[in-house]
């Protein structure tokens, strides 16, 4: 049995069963679906052998075709989403709105979470702007705090845990960011020197682009670092403002090779050790 309240719910049911459409519209093109649930102005308007869906809110999953198992909760939650996808979780206003879900087992919590998701899988957004703006092709990315992983795209494996952490990072791998800012700045690229980053700490590692395997742990810790590799900054502004594509350092402790342009291959452990040494110092070691 289907149950349907308003104007033109549910018209299209041919043999479709447990149905529950409540809303102007809702439910409007259904045939065979089964087990759906719509409640709102044009919730999922464009079902037809979609099943077992629940979308609430205005234009929720308005235009979901053949979904499986999706979740929509606010105002036009999932509405871009039409065919092949399955158990995805949209709640807030427009989260998971604007892509077309093709993807699985994704979870959007917030205002325009996962707005842009098309084909990826297995990715958790909660925040208001969460991996919002990139397409979002990628895989088992977590993203909580505001705007955190806004503009990915493909990247795949990373983790940004803070206001604005790892915002502006496209398709870069396996990247973690966890603090205010972090890692918020750099576009990380994909390819072989890209990915496997850490940065803990407000603004740790801010500016880094198409580095690799970097550590940078404290405030602003490596944070002009843009495309230097293999390097490890521990401690407040430990290796800050001047390193950008150096290699290979380490700085341990307060303020050490803080303001040095360019360095590769040192070791600067203690308090403003290695600080303001010369640019592009090499193979230096202050303990």
């Amino acid at each position: 049995d289907n149950i349907a309240i308003g104007p033109s719910e549910g018209e299209g049911i041919t043999t479709g069963l447990d149905n529950i459409a409540v809303g102007s519209g809702s439910f409007n093109a259904a045939t065979t679906g089964k087990g759906n649930i719509g409640i709102g102005k044009e919730s999922l308007h464009d079902v037809t052998t979609g099943t077992h869906n629940i979308a609430i809110g205005s234009g929720s999953q308005a235009n979901n075709i053949t979904g499986l198992y999706d979740i929509s909760i606010g105002f036009n939650a999932m509405s871009g989403s039409k065919s092949d996808n399955f158990d995805n979780i949209a709640i807030g206003n427009e989260a998971m709105r604007t892509g077309d879900v093709s993807g699985n087992n994704n979870i959007g919590i917030g205002t325009k979470a996962l707005d842009n998701l098309s084909g990826g899988s297995h990715n958790i957004a909660i925040g208001s702007g969460s991996m919002m703006k990139g397409t979002n092709n990628g895989y088992r990315n977590v993203a909580i705090g505001v705007s955190t992983l806004e503009d990915a795209t493909s990247a795949s494996g990373s983790i940004a845990i803070g206001h604005m952490a790892a915002r502006k990072h496209t398709t870069g791998n396996a990247n973690i960011a966890i603090g205010s800012g972090s890692m918020g700045k750099g576009v990380a690229v994909s390819g072989p020197d890209t990915g496997d980053n850490i940065g803990i700490g407000s603004y740790a590692l801010e500016d880094l682009t198409t580095g690799n395997g970097n550590v940078g742990i404290g405030y602003q810790a490596g944070d002009e670092l843009t495309t230097g590799g293999y390097s490890i900054a521990i401690g407040y502004q430990a290796m800050s403002a001047g390193i950008t594509t150096g290699d290979a350092n380490i700085a341990i402790g307060r303020l050490a090779l803080k303001n040095v342009v360019g360095a590769s291959n040192n070791i600067a452990i203690g308090y403003r050790a290695l600080r303001d040494t010369t640019d592009t110092a090499t193979r230096n070691i202050a303990i």
